[in-house]
Order: C-alpha cells, then structure tokens, then sequence
C-alpha cells in the first residue's frame, strides 16, 4: 500500500502539484477517463505486486519446508484453495485500500502528505498484539477498499469543473 502512495503521488498528486496535467488536459481525451485510468493503472499493479509477491513467498516457504520440516502437516490442495481465495480477496481490498491517501494527497497536494498517510494507515491497521490486527478481520479491509474506490470517485468527478 505504501508502494501504491507512492505511484499515486508520483501519477496524480505530483502532476496536480507542478500544473503538468494541464498539457495532458488539452488532449482530445476525455480528463474523467484520463483520471480514471491512472488510478486503475495503481490498482492493477498493486494487485499484481501482492498476488505475486505472495506467491514468491508461499513458494519459497514450501521449498525450504520440503528441504526441513518447518510446518507440521503436509500442503493439502484444500489448504492451498482457502490460502488463494483469502489471497485474492486481500489482494483485491488492498488496492482499493491503496486509494485512500489519495483523498489526503489531492486535498493537500502534497506528495508527503500522500506516503505519510498510507503509513498511517498501514501502521493502524497491521499492527498486531498476539498475531492480532485489524487486518485480520477480514469484513475491515474489505469496507475500507470500498470506501478508497469511492475515495477515488471524488477527485474524478471533479476533474472536468475544476480550474487547474
């Protein structure tokens, strides 16, 4: 999530910031649909980003796992569906998740503002106490990436009335 601040700051904030989206704005692009797909660029590699490096670190964990016993039990393809179903819908929340230091970055445009946000963000919901977090309840992250992609509405509705 910080890595995808850090995109949406350098995509849209940083842009809004140095006035540069004024000469992509005088294409005959619709600036809605300009907008919109920067922030799916975002979402879709934040999804890319966590699928893949899950299963970076599932692979290597069943190697070394086969090599020394590390898990008690062996890798049953009934472990390996509910680990992928519960991948994905993290997958999925955290993009939508990613979205919201955007409302503090474009309000603000500030970069700063954007990566210190989604820090905060990370820090209040992975945070455990005993393996704990809010992040392990898994109706949070979900609620929260719905309320980043209605998050990310705002900034598109206003683009085509708003005076750069």
């Amino acid at each position: 999530m910080i890595y995808a601040s850090a995109m949406l700051s350098r995509l849209v904030v940083d842009e809004y910031r140095n006035r540069t989206i004024a000469v992509l704005f005088m294409y005959p692009i619709n600036r809605k649909k300009l907008l919109l797909s920067k922030l799916l660029i975002v979402c879709g590699l934040t999804f890319m980003f966590i699928i893949v490096s899950t299963v970076l670190v599932s692979a290597g964990f069943h190697f070394v796992n086969e090599r020394g016993v590390l898990a008690p039990g062996p890798l049953t393809a009934d472990i390996i569906a509910k680990q992928s179903l519960q991948l994905v819908v993290n997958a999925v929340s955290s993009a939508g998740l990613a979205l919201i230091p955007l409302l503090f970055g474009f309000r603000k445009k500030s970069v700063p503002t954007t990566i210190i946000s989604s820090i905060l963000i990370v820090t209040l919901l992975y945070a455990g106490n005993n393996g704990e977090s809010l992040g392990t309840i898994i109706a949070i992250p979900i609620a929260l990436g719905l309320i980043g992609v209605s998050i990310s509405y705002m900034p598109i509705r206003r683009v085509e009335h708003d005076d750069l």
